[in-house]
């Protein structure tokens, strides 16, 4: 009886904590070679300590559907992996380092197709029966410019661009390729919106209640977070309007990600502040509320060291 109790918990030890969660996990990976992660959970205010073999060496880049997209740090290959079943699905080898993955469709849908950001402005597509990456690259009315960000809305992709923070949106044509984007969709460049305009900045994107939503944080020139500002894009009027107010909305973001700087929002979070931004740096966790623009910090997990550890938010 012990033996097997004992082999229970071995095995418990070597998967990610499972239970349904309205909110994202803040995982962070460490250990000299990423052998350890941990998985803290803000509502329970409680962290789970596993060592799962999958997760070894790896960076989480992305979650969607249930499924994570890691890139493995030394061979630098990307591969999907479902923390349910294990199952796992490897991409193509590419010597370009991808920055957004737009989720089309789940990966193990049998018609599964996957697009891709690229650094070079580069468009990937992968189908999953073949073995390499389709490439195109990606036409900007603006040729010196590239896409920042982007999210799939509908079924359009929209990205922001990196130098002139525009709103661009793949066109609908008859054919899929060349890719091609349009940016008139807003009138304006939301550099013009920005508080602190002469600061260091990242921007996010995410979609939200039939919107599109962008998240600009801005640094102090030794690297400490200041402030935020949240954007709305108006179809309509085709401008920028700014959002003081997310109600009963939080979102949470993975700036430390060399991938994508990765944004989820949630509404009526059990146990989550709403109203309000979640991100972490090394090995702190930071609130910022948007109401009265203050920023409380905590440690969660204090047996993590910020040496050879990174971290992110990822939803099962």
């Amino acid at each position: 009886m012990g033996e097997t109790n004992n082999k229970n918990l071995q095995l418990n030890y070597l998967k990610p904590p499972l239970t349904p969660q309205s909110h994202p996990w803040l995982i962070f990976c460490h250990g000299k070679h990423k052998q350890r992660q941990t998985f803290y959970s803000v509502p329970e205010s409680r962290y789970y300590v596993k060592i799962i073999p999958e997760l070894r060496n790896k960076r989480i880049c992305y979650s969607c559907y249930g499924w994570l997209l890691l890139k493995d740090l030394d061979t630098h290959i990307y591969s999907f992996i479902n923390p349910h079943s294990m199952e796992k699905i490897q991409l193509p080898q590419t010597s370009l380092r991808i920055k957004s993955y737009i989720p089309w469709c789940p990966p193990d849908n049998p018609d599964r197709i996957f697009f891709f950001i690229s650094e070079d402005n580069l468009f990937l597509i992968w189908y999953g029966q073949v073995e390499t990456f389709v490439e195109y690259y990606i036409e900007l009315e603006d040729e010196n410019d590239e896409i920042g960000v982007a999210v799939l809305h509908g079924r359009y992709v929209y990205g922001l661009t990196h130098h002139g923070m525009k709103l661009v949106k793949m066109k609908d044509q008859k054919t899929l390729f060349p890719i091609r984007f349009e940016n008139s969709i807003i009138k304006e460049s939301l550099l013009q919106y920005r508080r602190h305009f002469s600061l260091p900045f990242k921007t996010y994107m995410v979609t939200s209640c039939n919107e599109i939503m962008v998240v600009v944080q801005a640094y102090s020139l030794n690297g400490r977070v200041l402030d935020f500002q949240i954007f709305r894009a108006d179809f309509t009027k085709r401008t920028w309007e700014e959002v003081n107010n997310i109600d009963n909305r939080t979102i949470f973001l993975s700036s430390d990600n060399e991938y994508d700087k990765c944004c989820f929002i949630i509404e009526n979070g059990s146990g989550i502040k709403s109203n309000s931004i979640y991100f972490s740096e090394l090995t702190c966790l930071y609130i910022y509320d948007l109401k009265d623009r203050s920023i409380s910090i905590s440690r969660p997990c204090p047996a993590v060291s910020r040496y050879y550890s990174f971290q992110c938010w990822v939803e099962f």
